[in-house]
């Protein structure tokens, strides 16, 4: 079965797959079927497979993640219309107002999530990293993953909410115990 996956007929098959799997979860969508947005899904994770099996762990899960995300846009433009064009629903151009208190909130936030957020991340990424009990290249294979996808949870997680307060300052404690313990070992 491996020499089957290996060369052109496995990076065919498992293009294929992706491709397959992209149109399952475009239909289940258009239609609403949650029965066949499973097995769409479902097509997703064995393409997934597919390409790591064909191309290797590495490359495996980049080509996997990768197609999938580019071919979908096939999808999203066959879906698109174009919107006829009104000039008279044109509004009038309007002076440009400020609001400065809406205009420090969203400096705040901004800081909060850009300069707050990355430092608490890679202080998380920094200490998870160095408690895993892997080689040096390892390490730094799984922070250079871990510290977007942290960051960009902490981020959603924050913006996504109401209560920004309580999000700031439980991912505050999380950075303490982190720093604390980084600064420990």
């Amino acid at each position: 079965m491996r020499s089957l996956l290996v060369g052109p007929l496995g990076l065919f098959a498992a293009w294929a797959l992706s491709g397959l799997s992209m149109a399952l979860v475009y239909r289940a969508w258009s239609i609403g079927s949650r029965p066949l947005g499973g097995l769409a899904w479902s097509c997703v994770a064995l393409a997934l497979l597919l390409w790591v099996a064909v191309a290797g762990k590495e490359y495996g899960l980049s080509y996997g993640l990768f197609y999938p995300a580019l071919i979908v846009w096939l999808f999203i433009a066959h879906a698109s219309t174009a919107l006829p064009f009104k000039p008279e629903l044109e509004r009038a151009a309007e002076g440009m107002r400020w609001n400065f208190t809406r205009f420090t909130s969203h400096g705040a936030h901004a800081l909060v999530v850009f300069v707050l957020f990355f430092i608490a991340s890679a202080l998380v990424t920094v200490v998870l990293s160095f408690s895993l009990p892997v080689a040096p290249a390892t390490r730094i294979a799984t922070a250079i993953i871990l510290l977007p996808l942290l960051w960009s949870l902490l981020a959603y997680c924050y913006l996504a909410t109401r209560r920004k307060l309580w999000t700031f300052l439980v991912s505050l404690t999380l950075t303490g115990v982190c720093l604390i313990s980084l600064l420990l070992r």
